[in-house]
Order: C-alpha cells, then sequence, then structure tokens
C-alpha cells in the first residue's frame, strides 16, 4: 500500500524504498538482528530503527504486545536545556547535564562563555518559547505560520521536517519562500534564534548532534537502564527518542521517563503513548 502510494505520487525511488522495507521485514523475520552505536551522536541504530513507522504496530514481543512510549516534540524539548544556565555550570552535581558532562569538545569550537552570559541575560526572553514547547511545540508553530499567510499542511511529519529546517539549517538560509518560515521564528522567538545560531556559528550540524546526545544520555543512558534494573527480562527497545516497553508496563516506564528527565535535565516531558498491534491469538 506505501508502494503504490509512492507511486501514486510519482516518486522516482519508489520501487527502491518498497525493496529496502521488504528486507528489513526479511531480517526481522529471520532473527538476523544488529545493533551500531553512532559515534557521533551516541544514538543506537537496530532493525527496529531502521524498519518504517507505519509498519512496527504490526510487531510483538513472544506473543507480548508492545507499546512505544515517545517525548512529545522531542528535539525542542530538548532544546530547553540549552537555555538553562545551570546547562553552562561546571561545578553541578554528576546527575545533572551539562555542557561539559555532554559535549567537552563543544566547548573548544564554541564561544560556550559568550553562549552562557546571553542565556542568563535573556531568560525571561525564552519564557514564550518554552509555553510553545511545553504545550504542543508543532501544532503551536503551525498556527503561528498560518497567522503569518504561510500555507502549510495539517500532516504532522511535513510540520516536523519545516520546523527541522527552521532549527537546524544555515545560518546563511533565511532567504526566499523557503526561508519565510525561519525567518517568521527568528521574529517570534528572537533571543531563542540568537542562542541556536550561536550554536551553528562553527557548523550548522553542532546543534543537532548535541541535542541527540542529550536525548541518547536520557533514553539511554538513564531511563532504559532504570526500567532494565527493575524490570529484568522484559522486552525493552529503543527507537532514538522512545523506548518499546511491555504494553502492560506503561505507567510504570512512563514514570521512570518522567523522573529521569526531572532528575537529570531538570523538566518534565510530556509522553505519548502508542499501544501497538493485539498479540497473535
Amino acid at each position: 500500500e506505501l508502494y503504490l502510494k509512492d507511486l501514486d505520487a510519482k516518486k522516482k525511488n519508489a520501487l527502491h524504498k518498497l525493496n529496502v522495507n521488504m528486507v528489513n521485514l526479511f531480517k526481522l523475520d529471520m532473527k538476523d538482528y544488529y545493533f551500531t552505536v553512532d559515534s557521533t551522536s551516541k544514538r543506537l541504530h537496530t532493525l527496529l530503527t531502521k524498519i518504517k513507522k507505519e509498519l512496527r504496530p504490526f510487531i510483538t514481543y513472544e506473543n507480548t504486545q508492545l507499546a512505544n512510549l515517545d517525548i512529545q516534540s522531542s528535539q525542542p524539548f530538548l532544546s530547553l536545556c540549552l537555555l538553562d544556565p545551570s546547562f553552562y555550570n561546571t561545578e553541578l552535581k554528576q546527575e545533572r547535564i551539562s555542557i561539559n558532562s555532554i559535549d567537552p569538545q563543544l566547548t573548544e569550537t564554541l564561544p560556550i562563555q559568550t553562549i552562557a552570559s546571553y542565556v542568563l541575560a535573556n531568560q525571561s526572553k525564552f519564557e514564550s518559547y518554552r509555553e510553545l514547547v511545553f504545550n504542543d511545540f508543532y501544532t503551536g508553530m503551525a498556527e503561528i505560520l498560518k497567522q503569518h499567510a504561510v500555507t502549510i499542511s495539517d500532516d504532522k511529519k511535513i510540520i516536523k521536517d519545516m520546523m527541522y529546517m527552521v532549527l537546524y539549517s544555515s545560518n546563511k538560509f533565511l532567504g526566499g519562500n523557503q526561508g519565510l518560515p525561519k525567518r517568521i521564528f527568528k521574529q517570534m522567538f528572537p533571543e531563542v534564534y540568537e542562542v541556536f545560531k550561536m550554536y551553528k556559528s562553527a557548523g550548522q550540524e553542532k546543534l543537532p548532534i548535541l541535542l541527540q546526545k542529550i536525548e541518547s544520555s536520557l533514553i539511554l543512558d538513564r531511563a532504559a537502564k532504570t526500567i532494565a534494573k527493575a524490570e529484568p527480562g522484559m522486552p525493552l527497545f529503543s527507537i532514538h527518542d522512545s523506548l518499546v516497553v511491555d504494553a502492560k508496563k506503561i505507567a510504570f516506564c512512563k514514570e521512570v521517563i518522567k523522573r529521569e528527565s526531572i532528575k537529570y535535565l531538570g523538566f518534565e516531558p510530556k509522553i505519548h503513548v502508542d499501544v501497538w498491534g493485539a498479540p497473535h491469538t
């Protein structure tokens, strides 16, 4: 069905996408599992992260129904760390996140002290961005863009892709129609934009890589580890900013993710729960 949709949309890579998706399913069927940890972002890549999102809900584990728990608006949520003065404090206890603990090399390539001073001086001006993130970032940004006469789809993936462009594209990318959403973001949240701009001053990849490192540290090193110790033997898998768990353990696992986030980042995420298909009878 997905292949036929791609053909209808006249996508040139439709057959290639079909083959890639089929190969991943064959590997799952043959129990040909693998994992690698990305040395750059520290993300864990597995067969589960490779399988298309629409196909994952059909997966069970030893006839156990699974559920996916993911952090709502995860990248904007994690970006709140960069707006917190404590992130730049080198004297914090080990359990609280800091720029030194997450990516000490960044302090050699970026003007961290300048960023830290700017963040401290503009705390009150970050509030509207924080509120947007804690409510529903992508829906909120879509509304803002519509108010500025930007034609935008209601498809959440399209909105997400547009916002990734706004947050992660080069500092030089501001002109033309394509740069309009970014110019609007800059107009609405100038101080937040400035912080992100400073992070990308040594290369546009610096910001997304830093946020992915924060993500993997929270999800893998803390939440997953805590759950695994408390529930040994329970199916537990990560898909970047989310954990896949036994559907009977949703409440406990949600609580762990929230508790670890408060302890490590200093604020609580909203967790979206997606219960996958019923187990086979």
